[in-house]
């Protein structure tokens, strides 16, 4: 069981250049039954609307020292193991232009770092990322949306052939989804995303040499609205990801519960 604790704090401006609002989100992970996977995370961000049709939207996230698992440090005889972890950086920026009363179209950016604790400093990732979002609001209480990003990631161990391990990547992810108001305080959102990451390592003797692996995840939340200020959540995610190398497909299943409350 994971609690997810989280809170919004936003102030808007508004002058001659357009409204501005300022926000900030922490946001708590924390694990019922083995705390040392607990983690948080803090977004800060900007949206700047230069016209209702026009909008610019900035953020930058931070999520530090987050625990991966205990992986092997070198492949030796005999094998040693430590704990993984990573700090992550990331800068997004994204260009909001409405096309139209129904149409609306979002070019979206980031760049960023993960860092990872001495043991595994090899794995240092520069990488960055751009794609486009369309979404087509069908009528008054149904939307769709689909998206591509295309991502570049390139570790700091990349020339390095001792330990023979390169991490970098190309990163390819499609996203399609709805929300729909199924009745006057009750909302449905369906998201079905596809994410395929191929290893570009050139290093010979490197197990990540020539693969691949490809993810599927659906998503459904539905969310009701007790008042204006208090709204409850349900939410079901389902995950199959498959590694070329092992020939093995990996389940995950998350349901979740929440309580979303405006002060």
């Amino acid at each position: 069981m994971i609690f997810e604790p989280g809170f919004l704090v936003s102030k808007s401006i508004t002058t001659g250049l357009g409204r501005t609002v300022f926000s900030i989100k922490p946001q708590g992970f924390i694990f019922a039954v083995n705390p040392e996977w607990s983690q948080a995370s803090i977004a800060a961000e900007v949206l700047h609307s230069f016209t209702p049709n026009t909008a610019l939207w900035l953020r930058y996230f931070t999520a530090p020292d987050q625990l991966l698992g205990n992986s092997e440090v070198r492949r030796t005889e005999p094998e040693v193991f430590a704990n993984e972890r990573v700090t992550s950086h990331v800068g997004y920026i994204r260009l909001e232009q409405r096309l139209s009363d129904n149409w609306e179209l979002r070019v979206q950016g980031r760049v960023g770092k993960r860092l990872y604790n001495d043991a595994f400093a090899r794995r240092n990732t520069t990488f960055w990322t751009i794609g486009p979002h369309l979404f087509w609001r069908v009528k008054e209480h149904l939307r769709l949306f689909a998206g591509y990003h295309y991502e570049r990631g390139l570790a700091s161990g990349r020339h390095d052939f001792e330990p023979e391990e390169d991490n970098s990547y190309v990163h390819h992810f499609f996203a399609a989804g709805l929300d729909a108001e199924l009745l006057p305080h009750l909302e449905l959102e369906l998201d079905f995303h596809y994410e395929r990451n191929n290893w570009t390592s050139g290093i010979v003797d490197d197990e990540r040499n020539g693969q691949h692996e490809n993810i599927y995840q659906g998503t459904g939340r539905l969310l009701y609205q007790l008042t204006d200020q208090t709204a409850f959540t349900l939410t079901v995610q389902r995950a199959n990801r498959g590694v070329n190398a092992f020939q093995t497909i990996d389940h995950n299943t998350n349901v979740g519960v929440g309580v979303i409350h405006r002060f």
